[in-house]
């Protein structure tokens, strides 16, 4: 194990080598950094002899300052931590003020604790958390939180009311419906279809709804592309979609809607 003072050095050569990698000028240089930095906070988690309040000190006492650290030092305390600091520690970074990835990566390993506590943060955190910046902490939160468990029926259920929101930025709800083309529930084609049917402004998400129809619910999503079709004057590009998966699903074809280069002919 490392003594007190081999510990303070190999923190400072972690925190220190997190701050170069901000500043690096080139691409090279940065993943050299990278990999460096990786193996040391590696050598170093593995080293030290912390006890479970250390870990939760020492996380936040950077989760500001150098929260790319606390991320990379996240895993490898909640394999050291007991369940009590260990949840407090994770409740303690689900914080507005908390960089994106370090939050997202709280949530991801606070589900395994509880996973409906973490269901209903997520659900306040995407539903009525304003977006910051390019909305990156909604889409994130989707992608690394709910998306890899979507079929434990907490995930799902959130994943469906995320897609359905239209507060929700539109990063995050394009990736929801994507995750749940791979849900195994059948009955969820009803809810993508009432997303599909009563989206009028955000064509990205209401291409992706029919899509996830046509994932579930191939009887149902053949019905739509039979019976929904757009006008290809008011919505050539919601036209050209049935055009292509009319085609791809062996339906009859739809004649030519106004010119595209991505138009089959």
């Amino acid at each position: 194990m490392l003594q007190q003072k081999e510990t303070h050095l190999a923190w400072v050569r972690c925190r220190t080598l997190n701050e170069q990698i901000r500043t690096a000028t080139s691409e090279p240089a940065r993943l050299t950094l990278e990999k460096q930095w990786r193996h040391e906070v590696l050598f170093f988690a593995n080293q030290v002899n912390w006890g479970s309040l250390v870990w939760q000190e020492r996380i936040l006492s950077v989760s500001q300052t150098a929260p790319e650290l606390s991320e990379q030092l996240l895993p490898h305390a909640m394999l050291r931590m007991n369940k009590q600091h260990a949840t407090e520690l994770l409740r303690k970074l689900d914080q507005r003020t908390t960089p994106a990835g370090l939050r997202t990566a709280a949530l991801h390993f606070l589900w395994h604790f509880d996973p409906q506590e973490t269901q209903m943060r997520v659900l306040n955190l995407v539903l009525h958390e304003r977006g910051r910046g390019n909305h990156q902490l909604h889409a994130q939160i989707v992608e690394r939180v709910l998306s890899p468990r979507v079929n434990d029926p907490l995930a799902g259920e959130a994943l469906l009311e995320c897609a359905m929101a239209k507060s929700v930025p539109s990063p995050a709800r394009l990736l929801a419906l994507r995750a749940l083309r791979s849900h195994s529930a059948k009955g969820l084609s009803a809810q993508a279809e009432a997303i599909f049917l009563s989206e009028s402004t955000d064509l990205s998400i209401k291409h992706e709804a029919l899509k996830l129809v046509l994932a579930l619910d191939k009887a149902r999503g053949h019905f739509l592309l039979l019976n929904q079709v757009p006008p290809a004057s008011n919505l050539p590009a919601t036209y050209r979609l049935f055009r292509i998966l009319r085609k791809q699903e062996g339906l009859p074809s739809l004649p030519p809607g106004p010119m595209s280069p991505n138009d089959p002919r």
